[in-house]
């Protein structure tokens, strides 16, 4: 695709996704605007030639510690103990994509995935890193 025909552009959460945190949500948005500007990119509120789409997914994922030793003199003679406990984290990852508004036709889907924080000025901190990682590969290079 001929990313050069786009000059402008349009970013909004995607329609059907309820954000669990909407500062975070809003601060996503802003991001992918900002990264976009520094890509050339002018935002206009109609008529964009390129409609940006955020979204998140959130996940749980578990870990599992397992410990333990044993002790014994040979055969049969011994003894052990051990412990398994599981750890639950957030895992969150952010989606955008970025659509030929007048083909309708997927221009480019970038993705970064990271483990949430209990704080959230780490997860924005998060948030910027993931936005810049992403935005290294727009525009993708041509085939």
């Amino acid at each position: 695709m001929d990313f050069s025909k786009f000059n402008t552009f349009g970013v909004q959460l995607h329609p059907e996704f309820t954000p669990q945190n909407p500062l975070m949500a809003q601060r996503a948005v802003k991001g992918v605007s900002y990264h976009l500007t520094l890509e050339g990119l002018t935002e206009v509120q109609e008529s964009p030639d390129l409609q940006v789409v955020v979204y998140a997914i959130l996940g749980e994922e578990k870990q599992l510690h397992v410990t333990g030793y044993g002790y014994g003199a040979g055969w049969r003679m011994g003894g052990g103990t051990g412990t398994a406990t599981t750890t639950t984290y957030t895992v969150g990852t952010l989606v955008v994509d970025m659509y030929d508004a007048r083909t309708k036709e997927l221009a480019f889907r970038g993705t970064a995935q990271d483990t949430l924080s209990d704080k959230p000025e780490k997860n924005e901190k998060k948030l910027n890193k993931a936005l810049e990682k992403l935005f290294d590969k727009y525009p993708p290079e041509k085939k």
